[in-house]
């Protein structure tokens, strides 16, 4: 399954960490710059073959879970 981000969330990179920041809700969540770099260079989210390619499927479980939830 594949997902794709909100227009109206948009992350933020920081020096040590970045953020996500919801402008439809005023809100913004932390986010480690790892997961930056994963929204800024894929349009479409397949959290599959995220799994493949970063080879660590516990931290793009957490991610996918993240993301999810907020």
């Amino acid at each position: 399954m594949t997902y794709k981000f909100f227009s109206n969330c948009m992350p933020v990179k920081g020096a040590n960490k970045s953020i996500i920041v919801d402008v439809q809700r005023g809100s913004y969540n932390n986010i480690p710059n790892s997961l930056f770099e994963i929204l800024t260079t894929n349009s479409i989210l397949d959290f599959e073959d995220l799994k493949i390619k970063f080879d660590n499927s516990k931290i793009i479980d957490e991610y996918k879970s993240f993301l999810l939830k907020n």
